[in-house]
């Protein structure tokens, strides 16, 4: 892999990773004791994931966010979709 290719792979990884802390803190920012409770179970039974380019480990993690932002987005009328939702298709 050529430094440039590398560099490009480091950008995609910071920008996922980014998008992933924004949606855990808007998560713990917008839900219910109870929602945060099962975000913070999904973090404490996920693996630590030592390699950057696998982000399928989340998929608990994930889950959570979409259930908190879905029931925020649902309740405001939005129709954004999360950063997150959108590089799952990655």
């Amino acid at each position: 892999m050529s430094t440039k290719q590398q560099l490009e792979s480091t950008e995609d990884n910071l920008r996922y990773y980014h998008g992933f802390l924004e949606d855990i803190l808007a998560s713990i920012r917008l839900g219910s004791k109870d929602q945060i409770d099962q975000l913070v179970l999904a973090i404490k039974d996920t693996v630590r994931n030592t390699d950057p380019d696998e982000k399928g480990g989340y998929a608990k993690i994930r889950e959570a966010i979409f259930l908190i932002l879905g029931d925020f987005e649902d309740a405001e009328g939005s129709d954004e979709v999360s950063d997150v939702d959108q590089s799952m298709d990655e």
